[in-house]
């Protein structure tokens, strides 16, 4: 029996962190992952993504979920929860053997820095897809540096198959990847290309043209957001910074030929017909896939019309074994400048940058500084509270066979404690897709009527009755009967009936 390394050892100490700060999650939260506990629960009882209801992204993101419910007898909260974690510290795993040596330093300190990370901590809590489209891709990046190219393009087929996101990270390897080995790259990006491609194909034959408008044109159509885009980056590196921090200074380090030598490999010795960038990408072949991913799913980030933190899971998978290879390359850098009097440069440029990306990782909370894993476990305390009591008033005055409507981060879940249906089954009824054209307002509130919901969940200043014409609709037929407002929540809550017309 093999004994355990120090760097498994700190592995697992990461890994035994990440699933303590776990524990305080494990509760409602009115956020977008209700849309798809209702929409997998769905699943279960027969009804098809993108013909029976609206789904904006493929089919694998439900998938487990809705076999997990299969196979435990309906909604819980807990498969969810330990599917979004369990994908992460899948993702960890792979991030760990990211290296020319299983479990080397730099890639278990990168898997390290990854758990811990504030948005990889908060959006692991969640079932959004973007968990396990970040497993997948760094499932992938882990195969190609254990050389097995077909592994690795079907990990990466079915990462773009769960959330688009993920396609453009193995974009990017694959290109770092034709860079240094063309055949092998060739071969990556057609075993990745015919895979997705049939992948959709038989998603499009099975569901036919619903499928792109949801899965793609849908996203097309999105409302640019400059603004937005920034605001998310600038969130991310404040709140992330030690993984950003450790990126900056593996690159860094790289370029001032700073990196730890045992992770490169001789590119004479492996190949002596090669010089210049293909010899120095070969040397630093895990580094160089890693590079190639963070820099697709940039451009990708970067080129969409709207993206989300929860977008960014797979760009700080990317991220991860660089920021590995940067805390190694500063140790080392320190250490060879104050005992062996080596060149004192790259310690102090890497000493710069590390302290200029810690500080902000410090921020303002309630009036005083905080770390950011006290802000996360902050975050976390806040709950979606008001879900049981909700509801219970939607059981006390709808019939079993009326229906539910409303925000779509909360009325999901209340419908599924409360035992009822959402009207049309639309659980996914953020304003985006309304402002987009899919469906117009006008045209869905008329399928409203036609049938028209018992009780209506409203999120006060939230959602989609922020659109003038859903607000005129729920002022002219429906009368509130319930309000909550605890303390212990950042969202305002209203429950409304159907008015009795004259």
């Amino acid at each position: 029996m093999k004994r355990a390394t120090p760097a498994g050892l700190v592995l697992a100490l990461c890994i035994v962190a990440f699933a303590a700060l776990k524990i305080p999650g494990l509760h409602y939260d009115a956020v977008d992952e209700n849309i798809y506990f209702y929409l997998a629960h769905a699943m279960t009882a027969g009804a098809l993504p993108y013909r029976d209801f609206f789904h904006a992204h493929p089919p694998l993101h439900l998938l487990p979920l809705a076999t997990a419910y299969e196979l435990g007898g309906g909604y819980s909260l807990l498969p969810a929860r330990w599917l979004a974690a369990l994908s992460i510290v899948g993702a960890a795993f792979a991030i760990s053997r990211v290296s020319r040596r299983p479990f080397a330093w730099p890639a278990v300190i990168g898997a390290g820095v990854f758990l811990l990370s504030y948005d990889v901590l908060r959006i692991s809590t969640h079932f959004n897809g973007t968990n396990l489209a970040a497993f997948w891709v760094a499932l992938g990046l882990e195969r190609l540096c254990r050389r097995r190219d077909l592994q690795a393009a079907a990990a990466f087929c079915l990462g773009g198959f769960t959330m688009l996101i993920a396609a453009p990270a193995a974009v990017g390897a694959a290109l770092v990847l034709m860079v240094v080995e063309p055949r092998r790259g060739l071969a990556l990006a057609l075993y990745g290309a015919v895979g997705f491609l049939a992948s959709n194909a038989v998603a499009y034959g099975v569901f036919g043209s619903s499928y792109l408008e949801q899965v793609y044109l849908f996203h097309l159509a999105k409302a640019e957001s400059t603004r937005q885009t920034a605001a998310v980056f600038a969130s991310a590196l404040k709140m992330n910074s030690l993984l950003f921090a450790g990126a900056a200074m593996g690159l860094i380090a790289w370029l001032l030929d700073a990196l730890h030598a045992d992770e490169a490999e001789d590119p004479a010795t492996a190949a002596p017909q090669l010089t210049g960038l293909r010899a120095e990408l070969l040397a630093r072949l895990p580094l160089a896939l890693s590079l190639g991913a963070t820099l697709g799913s940039l451009c990708f980030l970067l080129w969409a019309n709207r993206i989300f933190t929860y977008y960014l899971q797979v760009l700080f998978v990317g991220l991860a074994p660089l920021a590995g290879a940067g805390f190694v390359a500063f140790g080392v850098a320190v250490r060879d400048g104050a005992t062996k009097g080596a060149p004192r440069l790259p310690a102090a440029v890497l000493s710069f940058l590390l302290v200029a990306g810690l500080l902000p990782s410090w921020i303002g909370g309630e009036g005083s500084l905080e770390p950011g894993v006290v802000h996360y476990l902050r975050h976390e305390s806040k709950g979606f509270d008001s879900a049981p009591t909700l509801a219970e008033g939607v059981r006390e005055h709808c019939a079993q066979d009326t229906t539910v409507f409303g925000d779509a981060n909360s009325a999901p879940l209340v419908a599924l404690l409360a035992d009822r249906q959402l009207t049309l089954g639309e659980a996914d009824t953020n304003q985006m897709r309304f402002r987009s054209g899919h469906p117009s307002p006008a045209d869905f509130i008329a399928r409203l009527e036609a049938a028209p919901p018992c009780a209506v969940v409203l999120r006060e200043n939230r959602g989609l009755f922020r659109l003038a014409e859903f607000s005129r609709w729920l002022t002219a037929h429906y009368t509130p009967i319930l309000e909550l407002r605890s303390e212990g929540e950042s969202n305002h809550y209203t429950l409304l009936t159907r008015r009795t017309e004259p």
